[in-house]
């Protein structure tokens, strides 16, 4: 029961913030990409994009693959650095770029 209540939260909340598409081979996967801006230490800076989704939808997809990321329009290549799952069927994809 309560797989199927978290599954219709995940679905609703995919559908309500999703802003971006992701293209990996020939998956079409909509979701939410971030590129927050980062600071380490006071030493490294720069961004930290990352993509947002099921992780049922990213199954059998490794570390290395080429994903291309469409937001606001415009298509950006990079390449999957990690997963970070989350626990809850939402899988956090941390990207490099190209």
């Amino acid at each position: 029961m309560f797989d199927l209540i978290e599954s219709r939260i995940n679905a609703a909340a995919k559908a309500k913030f999703a802003n971006a598409v992701a293209l990996i081979g020939v998956l079409s996967i909509d979701g939410v990409f971030d590129d927050e801006y980062a600071v380490s230490l006071d030493l490294v800076e720069g961004s930290v994009p990352v993509f947002t989704c099921f992780t049922s939808e990213v199954q059998g997809v490794a570390r290395g693959a080429d994903i291309d990321i469409t937001y606001h329009g415009i298509t950006t290549s990079y390449t999957i650095g990690s997963f970070k799952h989350d626990g809850s069927g939402m899988v956090d994809i941390l990207l490099e770029s190209v």
